[in-house]
């Protein structure tokens, strides 16, 4: 069984400059998603809830030749296997480092919850992009109300 699930969190922009800003992310907890069309990821276990999972996300900074956005971040999966999401940080990081030597391109080949391997847009990786950071946060999936 599959589930669709949404990451809730709180974004604040603050400016620190004419043209940057940073988005400063609180990721608070997951819920299960109500609407069939619109949801963060779909992962491929049931969850209960109560329980904690682990979400891995990026952190980066983009722009262009005119502004700067530092902090943005990007879902990559939901786990309920720790093992598993700390070897998924761990490749966005060797991929990265490959990119930037130019060994790699803007697609990073990760292995989903279920084990299986598939590849996923990288947004950090770009002319003006910067990886800060790869988080595993451990965030509680908490019933949704609406």
């Amino acid at each position: 069984m599959s589930t669709k699930l949404n990451i809730v969190y709180e974004t604040e922009k603050t400016f620190k400059e004419e043209n940057e800003v940073v988005e400063n992310n609180n990721l608070k907890y997951i819920e299960v998603s109500n609407d069939k069309e619109s949801f963060d990821t779909i992962v491929p276990f049931n969850v209960k809830f109560g329980e904690y999972y682990y979400v891995v996300y990026v952190e980066y900074d983009t722009g262009d030749s005119f502004s700067r956005t530092y902090s943005t971040i990007k879902l990559v999966d939901v786990y309920d296997n720790q093992k598993l999401a700390e070897e998924t940080a761990e490749q966005i990081k060797k991929h990265s480092l490959a990119y930037k030597n130019g060994q790699a391109g803007s697609s990073v080949p990760i292995v989903n919850p279920a084990g299986k391997k598939y590849e996923i847009y990288a947004p950090w990786c770009g002319y003006f992009e910067k990886l800060v950071k790869v988080h595993i946060d451990h965030l509680l999936l908490k019933y949704n109300y609406n």
